[in-house]
């Protein structure tokens, strides 16, 4: 699913550039932020399809061996659908300014650094006050945080999780994917084609 927003992700708008299609769209009574908009709810739909028929194949390889799905396993999916969608805003955004591998380079960073970026808590914790402590802890809540989204562990181990995680990490997607948007509808508009 990763791979799928971002290498797509990552060409929508750049191809349209790439091929001057854009002028034709653009010629039209269609503003560039419902263009931008347009190509992310595309592709999430396109990541809802395929997520859903994953799941399904998956609820059903668990069904046939445990003859049970339990609950908590349609959250760990949903979740994982919402790094999708969070994913997918990062990849339009850098394809609305960059050339499709840079783009993928770029998303494949957040995306590894938004895996890693629990680490950066662990430092701040061992170290001493001071300039570089701060500026850790700026970094650390700058960088995305996915690990907000990953509920895999619990869910298969059956560990509890309180349910105001789920109200926290869902709001924390939905902003966060709404900024990324933000900027690149912003850096959309801004662009000269030309």
């Amino acid at each position: 699913g990763v791979l799928m927003a971002i290498l797509i992700g990552t060409g929508l708008v750049y191809k349209e550039i790439d091929k001057k299609t854009i002028f034709t769209l653009l010629a039209k009574p269609l503003h560039r932020s419902e263009f931008i908009l347009g190509k992310f709810l595309g592709l999430v739909l396109t990541l809802f399809v395929m997520t859903l028929a994953m799941a399904l194949i998956f609820l059903a390889i668990v069904y046939a061996h445990t003859l049970k799905v339990e609950g908590a396993l349609l959250i760990a999916v949903a979740y994982i659908f919402l790094e999708l969608v969070l994913i997918t805003a990062v990849a339009i955004l850098f394809s609305s300014f960059s050339t499709p591998i840079l783009s993928s380079l770029f998303a494949l960073a957040f995306y590894l650094i938004g895996h890693l970026s629990w680490g950066l808590e662990l430092i701040l914790k061992k170290m001493a006050p001071g300039p570089g402590k701060a500026l850790v802890r700026v970094l650390y809540t700058v960088l995305p945080d996915l690990e907000n989204f990953n509920f895999k562990t619990e869910v298969v181990h059956g560990l509890p999780i309180p349910p105001a995680i789920y109200l926290t990490s869902f709001l924390y997607g939905v902003c966060y994917t709404a900024f990324i948007l933000g900027l690149a509808v912003l850096i959309f508009r801004r662009r000269d084609f030309i």
